[in-house]
């Protein structure tokens, strides 16, 4: 079974000893230097990509150490942006699961904070 990178050494050095050749030796040439340029093309996309994570990473942190000079700790903030993630369904059953856990630990649970009373 050959692999990808057998192939590859096929294309770099191609076996002379009798095997069958596709195409000439310039057209292999022409098809490992297409090779190539996607490569180097793919590597310096990659690296781009690298950097602009780096930078939205900063970006993100920045943001979470606001909200915690907001007064608001990290792991609250954390469960609500999960739970914004969640469609309608996974958030009744996440609601009731957190109130019966709640609940079956001796936890209080609050009412809703912001309702009129």
């Amino acid at each position: 079974m050959a692999t990808a990178a057998h192939a590859l050494q096929h294309d770099i050095e191609p076996d002379h000893e009798g095997a069958d050749t596709e195409g000439t030796e310039a057209e292999n040439a022409v098809d490992l230097q297409e090779k190539m340029n996607r490569i180097s093309e793919c590597f310096d996309r990659i690296e781009q990509l690298k950097d602009e994570r780096k930078q939205t990473q900063a970006e993100i942190q920045a943001a979470r150490e606001e909200i915690v000079a907001l007064g608001i700790p990290k792991k609250a903030f954390d469960m609500a942006l999960a739970y914004s993630k969640m469609d309608e369904e996974q958030r009744k059953g996440f609601d009731t699961a957190y109130t019966l856990v709640r609940k079956a630990i001796g936890l209080p649970v609050q009412a809703e904070l912001f309702d009129e009373t």
